[in-house]
């Protein structure tokens, strides 16, 4: 997976098989607070290329600015995003919406997703509108979860200054 995370306008570019391990580490030692900016599939390689095209933009080390070229990289491949799987959220998530982000990225019609679920469309259609409204039940999730191929996780998730 390659990721893109932002701290104090400098971006890291990196590559990692398991963005939940790897960038909670990088937070560890770094005194801003990390915002993931997108978590794309990609290997080292695909991290190299990256670098070189951006290499102009590079501040120190594996930092780059927080500049035009990057954010319309960010913006050009959001479709392309994976973070909410490996538990990253910002304001783009706040909808709650994942089983349907989850249901369009594997290419599922409402009447796809029901028949894994071995329910109609129209109860798939109420699990989506409920999980929006906060509604959802864990065990649905937990359902869906398991229908797409996915581990679920529950978990709490410490807030910033800022949403206080």
């Amino acid at each position: 997976m390659i990721y893109f995370i932002k701290a104090n306008e400098k971006v890291k570019i990196g590559y990692v098989d398991d963005p939940s391990k790897r960038i909670p580490s990088i937070q560890t030692s770094n005194p801003y607070e990390l915002e993931v900016l997108l978590i794309i599939e990609g290997n080292y390689d695909k991290e190299s290329e990256l670098h070189k095209r951006f290499l102009k933009y590079k501040t120190s080390g594996e930092l780059c600015g927080f500049v035009e070229p990057i954010k319309t990289f960010i913006k050009d491949n959001i479709e392309l995003d994976r973070k909410y799987e490996f538990g990253f959220t910002n304001e783009d998530f706040a909808g709650n919406e994942q089983v349907f982000r989850l249901r369009k990225q594997h290419k599922l019609t409402l009447q796809d997703l029901g028949e894994k679920l071995n329910i109609t469309k129209q109860g798939v259609k109420d699990i989506q509108d409920r999980e929006k409204t906060g509604g959802v039940t864990i065990k649905a999730l937990e359902s869906i979860a398991m229908a797409l191929g996915y581990k679920f996780e529950y978990r709490f998730i410490p807030r910033t200054n800022m949403e206080d």
